[in-house]
């Protein structure tokens, strides 16, 4: 992911995030036209599509980090109001989510993040929701619909290479 400036307004910073140009990714960007109305914590996407037949782009709402850096090991958030302010984001977000008819899926807690443990040697002091990020004004933003479906499917259309037999619903079970 790559921080970019709008031609357009000079002073707007979007994230630029190039992959692998795959159903999963299509997928993803439709679920993201699905629910950018209905909520301001789902993280923006302001474009997306294929540069290539092998790349796929978002250009998106500029996110400064994870919830998980806002944590302190063992007492995750200190400041009771910044808590619950972080956490009725939160939940305020699956909700539209919800209301736009769409399953996220994909929020958890993961213990792991690529090849590297979330540990006392990490920069996320407790394991936290890996695709809830936060804006330079400390606003949550949920991101990540790579999993996402419409409710009543009951199939969920794509797997992340990281995701794990143990974060899946039994009826998400091969």
């Amino acid at each position: 992911v790559s921080v970019v400036r709008s031609r357009v307004d000079g002073t707007k910073l979007c994230t630029l995030k190039l992959c692998t140009n795959n159903e999963m990714r299509r997928h993803e960007a439709d679920m993201y036209k699905k629910v950018q109305n209905y909520s301001q914590f789902v993280g923006s996407v302001f474009s997306s599509g294929s540069s290539s037949s092998e790349v796929f782009f978002f250009v998106g709402e500029l996110v400064t980090g994870t919830l998980g850096h806002r944590s302190i090991q063992d007492r995750g958030i200190a400041d009771q109001d910044k808590f619950w302010r972080l956490a009725s984001q939160l939940v305020s977000g699956i909700a539209d989510i919800h209301s736009a008819g769409v399953m996220h899926l994909a929020v958890e807690v993961r213990v792991r993040f690529g090849s590297f443990s979330l540990d006392s040697q990490s920069r996320v002091s407790t394991p936290q929701p890996m695709n809830v990020y936060l804006t330079t004004s400390g606003d949550v933003r949920i991101r990540q619909l790579y999993r996402s479906t419409t409710i009543g499917t009951a199939v969920a259309p794509s797997s992340h290479p990281d995701d794990k037999g143990e974060y899946r619903a039994p009826e998400d079970e091969p």
